[in-house]
């Protein structure tokens, strides 16, 4: 383990902050009644999903808000929640932003089969999903007390 537990930072972030963000979408999902009888297969089937293609935003904003925590010295647990907040919904928004401009570009048929690679499949399987931008707030809130949790179980004891 490192010093200051930045694996197990990183780690809750995408593990957590993952799971948090489909359970918010998949409850979303199943209000409009768009779930079906295997919610168990299903909810894992977006998680998996969250997690495979989620991990590089989740492990963005984890970064941002530590440095930012640890630039303010912030010691309790409200400024995480409120700045772990703006953090990923502006990131949530970021990604539908680009989604938007990757849909609205039409490249040259060569540029198609390229097109499979990781960050365009990342911006379309996000964008896909991540419509209503107030659904990931109680997510990010959520993350952002996990993060403030595993950040103070690792902090130097003075």
């Amino acid at each position: 383990m490192t010093r200051r537990g930045s694996i197990a930072y990183y780690l809750a972030a995408v593990v957590c902050g993952s799971f948090f963000l489909a359970a918010t979408y998949y409850a979303y999902f199943l209000a409009k009644g768009a779930g079906s009888q295997r919610w168990g297969r299903d909810f894992l089937f977006v998680y998996f999903f969250t997690i495979a293609f989620g991990f590089l935003p989740q492990l963005l904003g984890a970064w941002v808000l530590r440095r930012l925590a640890l630039r303010l010295a912030w010691k309790g647990v409200l400024p995480w929640l409120l700045a772990g907040t703006a953090i990923w919904v502006a990131l949530v928004w970021c990604v539908v932003q680009l989604g938007t401009a990757v849909e609205a570009w039409r490249p040259s048929p060569a540029w198609m089969q390229v097109r499979a690679t990781l960050l365009v499949s990342l911006i379309g399987a996000m964008y896909a999903g991540l419509q209503p931008l107030w659904i990931p707030i109680p997510a990010a809130a959520a993350t952002g007390w996990v993060l403030y949790s595993v950040h103070r179980a690792f902090a130097e004891r003075t």
